[in-house]
């Protein structure tokens, strides 16, 4: 036997209908589903969105469910459900507008590898999009109608692509009063006249994009039509999304030389630093050519420094979970030393090209944490230190260790980065240099 409450429900909105004749459909508001999935900040912010976003459609009006609500009425109202859930690309989501009337689903918004900076928004335009008309359908006018009450009822049109499939609620028998089973059975019958039209007019439409279809190919030339059959044979392109972050934070920085005397220098720097990858059309979308550039100034540093800077270009390799680059890495810094025995300390340049290999890995543990590691070897070092002009034989190695867990603040999250240089060569005098770098940073993906 159905709930009594289901049955009260549905009366009191029958009621309602019939006693004040609203042009308004009701719009009833079901819990969404895999919030357990989600932080629970982020699903309270979805439930919210959901309210507001239902409340602003002005053809509709807004009813919350409760723990019992009926899944068929014979008045006019729609339910809206949604349901979330994590991928191991991201997220997923899915909203669906149902009229529980006919039992039918009218319309889906579906969509896969969301980022959790992104999930709001698409969440967003997925419930808006149930609520766009379709211009494509338009209702049959009154007069070429057998019934004049039977017309047709747009259906809105799904923006996003769907992924999943949706299994429509089965009908369960309503055990009303006799008012309510003669009415109901009015209304069923209204309902399959409404089916047949709908079903015609969507028939009409099929067979003018099968006719449009149909110019369009015989109207495409010979060699067009051989490089579609080409394009068709080839293996289709892995999805990998542009990378672009920003960095902006604490750079410290503690430099040892050994030349004709040995000296320490400790610098303070703000850091500013880009990086990401662009995926290229080829060997199926999985190479990227990726980019660095960083900028550094002084905050504190006990003499005057030259300019500090990084910039690199690479080629990378990309998989869903990890990606691998090798390439070139300019690093501009700085020591201090004398450059003559008498003279006093000064501060000299130095930059090396690094030929690089790094990697990055990312995994969920409680959010989404990104590893990486860099290894170089110097490939050309210059520098305007006199004794060392005419040096080429240097050897030396670049380590740098990345982390950057799912600590998120409106959009912004943490990395740390650990660096260690060292630097050898042969000149007039044996010369090492070793740089350790510490640096503290906040980053955003774009």
């Amino acid at each position: 036997m159905v709930n009594l409450k289901s049955i009260l429900v549905v009366l009191l909105l029958l009621c309602q209908s019939l006693a004040f004749g609203s042009d308004k459909r009701l719009a009833l508001v079901r819990r969404i589903q895999g919030l357990e999935q989600i932080p629970q900040s982020l699903g309270h912010q979805l439930e919210r969105l959901t309210m507001l976003v239902i409340s602003k459609q002005a053809d509709y009006e807004l009813l919350l469910s409760g723990t019992d609500t009926p899944i068929a009425s014979v008045v006019d109202m729609v339910a809206v459900e949604s349901e979330v859930g994590r991928t191991n690309d991201g997220y997923r989501i899915e909203a669906r507008l149902l009229d529980i009337r006919t039992k039918k689903l009218l319309t889906k918004a579906s969509h896969s590898n969301i980022r959790e900076e992104d999930l709001v928004r698409m969440f967003q335009g997925a419930l808006e999009s149930l609520f766009i008309p379709d211009a494509k359908i338009k209702p049959i006018a009154p007069d070429k109608v057998s019934n004049p009450k039977t017309t047709i009822i747009p259906r809105q049109k799904m923006i996003l692509p769907s992924t999943t499939q949706i299994k429509q609620p089965d009908a369960p028998t309503l055990d009303f009063k006799k008012i309510v089973r003669d009415l109901k059975r009015k209304v069923d019958k209204e309902i399959e006249k409404k089916v047949e039209l709908k079903t015609q007019a969507a028939q009409i439409e099929a067979d003018k994009k099968k006719a449009d279809q149909a110019s369009q190919t015989a109207s495409i030339a010979k060699g067009e039509i051989s490089k579609k059959v080409t394009d068709e044979k080839r293996p289709a392109l892995k999805s990998y999304p542009r990378r672009l972050n920003i960095f902006a934070g604490w750079d410290s920085r503690s430099i040892d030389s050994t030349y004709l005397v040995d000296t320490s220098v400790k610098a303070q720097l703000l850091t500013l630093k880009s990086d990401g990858h662009i995926p290229l059309d080829i060997l199926q979308g999985r190479m990227a050519a990726s980019y660095n550039l960083s900028l550094s100034r002084a905050l504190s540093i006990p003499i005057e420094a030259p300019a500090l800077y990084q910039v690199g270009l690479f080629g990378t390799w990309l998989e869903p979970r990890w990606n691998i680059s090798a390439g070139i890495n300019r690093d501009a810094s700085f020591f201090v030393n004398l450059p003559s025995p008498g003279e006093g300390l000064a501060a000299s340049s130095i930059t090396a090209a690094w030929i690089t290999v790094n990697s990055e890995v990312n995994f969920d543990f409680w959010g989404q944490w990104f590893l990486g590691a860099k290894f170089g070897v110097p490939g050309m070092v210059e520098t305007n230190y006199a004794p060392l002009k005419k040096a080429k034989q240097w050897q030396g190695n670049n380590l740098q260790l990345t982390m950057t867990p799912p600590l998120y603040f409106k959009g912004w999250s943490s990395s740390f980065s650990f660096q260690q240089i060292n630097l050898t060569s042969q000149g007039e005098a044996p010369f090492t240099l070793n740089e350790s770098r510490i640096a503290l940073f906040v980053r955003r993906s774009l």
